[in-house]
């Protein structure tokens, strides 16, 4: 028998981000394979959550499943280190006090939290700490899927038909956890998770709404789900059915794990009766497209994904804009799909086309006559998108102020995981978004 060699670390720190589970979870699982002892560790962090309203539901489905990750690996012999600060200062603090010998976080493809670990990487290497980085929240990432001539796609039908053809049951293996539960190290100094309270936050209606935090909610969701994906082709497109997963927002913080969601879908696709399951397994690739697209173009977070978008202008009106968020256009679809983003937080994915196409302005129509043929037809697509300035920065349109208060109802839009229109681009660069990471349109 071959001997096991001695990890290489006597201990190591794993910083949970947008990953909140205990099974499943790479970079945990590394880190349990290479140190005695491993600590955990999350940071609140203050440059996402201080311009932040008091009352946001995102902050508490975060607080409440981290909470639930807290006291499951506390059965385990570990627990939970919860931070509120800033990452740059707060992570490489934490290990030279905990003597960790690395650090060990699953990637993030953002472009605020890409700077956030390459700060935090150079931090630690000049305190002699390594910093290791692991896949997780996607199965191909960054270059892993590109065309023939290695560059990356840009239309997503063939960029599916590669991912499927290099699929192999290795990327959909679950990282073992459970295994060496012995190398969890409690927290120096045992304490609770901070309270919304504590964080400056209130408790808002996210149970209300029906959304249940944390791994017990996913994985009672997902079990939930398998029993209707059948079908799911059949059932996805009518907004009074219940065809979706919603799972959108437990994939965006990590408490189901993409791999279990992606294996199940692929199996059941290949079964007869599959079709739900090979549709819904489409949509999980569409994160992991939209994902490679934010890796070799950080720029659709702030201009348009084609060029020709960029010039587009539409003239304002700030009531027209303020009974669009209201549900008052007179337009029975569009109103209904804005007064259930407003009390539930969630829209459903066919309702999505109304709520970002509905605002028309004849400005447009004159642009669209004055631009050559072969930029109509690329320009015709947008000609419904509500007013953003796409040059200025940190302008603000007429009715943003408006629009914060619909978007901070925002638990996580219903894309059946995440598929933005190519129109999104051009409105999402003006909606304040929470900075490192947290997205709440789910990409």
């Amino acid at each position: 028998m071959v001997p096991v060699p001695a990890p290489p670390y006597e201990r190591a720190l794993v910083w949970f981000r947008r990953d909140l589970r205990n099974f499943d979870h790479a970079a945990l699982s590394q880190a349990m394979s290479c140190a005695r002892a491993v600590y955990t560790a999350f940071v609140f962090d203050r440059e996402i959550l201080d311009p932040l309203p008091r009352s946001d539901r995102r902050v508490e489905f975060v607080r409440d499943g981290l909470a639930e990750l807290d006291a499951a690996l506390a059965c385990d012999g570990g627990g939970v280190i919860a931070l509120h600060g800033h990452p740059r200062e707060a992570i490489p603090a934490l290990a030279r006090e905990l003597g960790a010998q690395a650090v060990f976080v699953n990637r993030d493809y953002e472009p605020r939290a890409i700077a956030r670990d390459r700060g935090v990487e150079a931090a630690l290497a000049t305190a002699g700490i390594a910093y290791h980085e692991s896949k997780d929240q996607v199965i191909f990432e960054r270059g892993e899927i590109v065309g023939q001539s290695g560059r990356p796609y840009s239309v997503f039908t063939p960029y599916r038909n590669a991912w499927l053809a290099a699929l192999t049951p290795a990327h959909l293996r679950s990282h073992a956890v459970g295994q060496r539960t012995g190398a969890l190290a409690p927290p120096p100094l045992r304490a609770p998770i901070p309270s919304l309270e504590a964080l400056g936050f209130d408790v808002t209606d996210l149970r209300a709404t029906g959304v249940e935090p944390g791994m017990e909610g996913g994985a009672r969701l997902f079990a939930e789900f398998r029993e209707r994906i059948d079908a799911y082709k059949a059932t996805r497109d009518f907004p009074g059915v219940e065809g979706g997963s919603r799972l959108s927002v437990h994939l965006r913080f990590g408490t189901v794990s993409v791999r279990e969601l992606a294996s199940f879908a692929h199996a059941r696709s290949l079964e007869p009766g599959g079709d739900g399951a090979h549709t819904w397994l489409s949509e999980l690739i569409w994160r992991d497209f939209f994902a490679q697209v934010l890796w070799h173009r950080p720029d659709v977070v702030a201009h348009s994904y084609r060029a020709e978008y960029e010039d587009l202008r539409f003239a304002n009106d700030a009531d027209l804009f303020d009974a669009w968020c209201d549900g008052r256009t007179g337009y029975p679809i569009v109103d209904a799909a804005m007064r259930e983003l407003n009390s539930t937080g969630r829209m459903h994915n066919r309702l999505l086309v109304g709520f970002i196409t509905h605002l028309r302005t004849p400005h447009h129509d004159d642009q669209l006559r004055t631009q050559p043929p072969q930029r109509r037809r690329h320009l015709r697509g947008l000609r419904r998108v509500p007013n953003v300035n796409t040059q200025t920065d940190n302008a603000r349109f007429p009715g943003q102020d408006r629009f914060d208060d619909v978007q901070r109802t925002l638990v996580d839009v219903e894309f059946h995981q995440a598929r933005p229109p190519p129109q999104l681009a051009e409105i999402r660069q003006k909606i304040p978004q929470p900075k490192g990471g947290v997205d709440v349109l789910g990409v």
